[in-house]
């Protein structure tokens, strides 16, 4: 979630047309809104399981078309979104876009929308985790009976949707589970573990990287990944505890509007 700043040039008088000394293009970032940039990481996170998809493709001959296509709307509509957002709203654009609407239909049919692409969007992102987990822990025997293999796959179910609620009731704020999530998860599968698996693939093999590739894995390594992950955490941290101060902590009633 970029935060575009807003500047304003004020100063100028009648006899003299430059800007004073005191001209400023906005209010100075405070520490949590540079570390919102951290965040951005989770926009790029979310396209991994793209992987996932390509490798149980029937051709995966097709991927880049499938890529081409997709990013094509993908990025388009994105940019579209946060410009308007950014344009109509400025700074005070809340984290969860539709909240910047007005009640009405159109609200409520962007809500469903929005309902419907996060329900596709986790199931798309579960499938990984759900097989892996079911390998490894859910394995059936020849001899398992039916029941014992519901038992076994209901069971797995009902601890993922357990762990699903208690996430939601310790971060029940939009923005900030976005930012811890491309934090803790997305900065280190993005920035950190690409470079460090390429280098000891390289070095495996004994082949010497190349000055672009030292520089490229460096960045992301040692730059990129500390300061999305450290900004990300911090962000997250210090969002939480401010809405905790107003909302009530963690599995508290608390009553909204008047």
């Amino acid at each position: 979630h970029w935060r575009l700043a807003k500047g304003s040039m004020v100063g100028t008088n009648n006899n003299n047309s430059s800007l004073n000394p005191h001209t400023t293009l906005g209010p100075k970032p405070s520490p949590t809104q540079i570390c919102l940039l951290g965040s951005v990481s989770t926009t790029f996170f979310a396209q991994t399981f793209l992987l996932e998809i390509m490798s149980e493709m029937k051709n995966t001959g097709d991927w880049p078309k499938a890529l081409w296509l997709g990013q094509g709307i993908m990025i388009p509509a994105y940019t579209l979104t946060a410009a308007l957002g950014y344009y109509f709203k400025g700074s005070g654009v809340p984290a969860f876009l539709p909240s910047a609407l007005d009640d009405g239909p159109l609200k409520i049919i962007i809500s469903l929308l929005v309902a419907y692409h996060v329900l596709a969007a986790y199931l798309l992102n579960n499938v990984a985790m759900v097989r892996l987990l079911k390998a490894e822990y859910f394995t059936y025997r020849e001899t398992d009976s039916e029941n014992y293999r519901l038992f076994k796959h209901w069971t797995l179910c009902v601890v993922i949707c357990a762990f699903a609620w208690l996430i939601a009731e310790l971060v029940p704020f939009f923005g900030d589970l976005v930012t811890i999530i491309g934090a803790v998860t997305g900065s280190p599968v993005m920035f950190a573990l690409p470079p460090l698996f390429y280098y000891l693939a390289l070095k495996q093999k004994g082949v010497e990287m190349s000055v672009f590739d030292k520089a490229m894995c460096g960045t992301c390594f040692f730059i990129l990944f500390p300061v999305t992950f450290l900004c990300g955490i911090v962000a997250s941290m210090n969002s939480m505890v401010e809405h905790w101060s107003q909302n009530g902590p963690p599995f508290s009633c608390t009553a909204s509007g008047e």
